[in-house]
């Protein structure tokens, strides 16, 4: 993975981890991240449950999601 895709992936899941209410909503939006298909699948292959607790960090230790930048 190179500096680029690297950084499209932190963008991308900080953002779906910031707008989603529910594991299976974060993996929904991250399924339509433009995103290389090997870390799609890898994010697919992820457990519901460390999504829920990545949620929940993103909400308490991210700025609000209308202070994010657009990607």
């Amino acid at each position: 993975m190179d500096d680029a895709e690297l950084a499209a992936l932190q963008a991308a899941l900080v953002l779906a981890l910031a707008r989603a209410g529910s594991p299976e909503e974060a993996l929904a939006l991250l399924a339509e991240a433009p995103l290389p298909a090997a870390l799609r699948q890898w994010i697919a292959a992820s457990d519901p449950r460390a999504i829920e607790t990545a949620i929940e960090l993103v909400g308490r230790w991210t700025e609000p999601l209308d202070a994010i930048p657009p990607a």
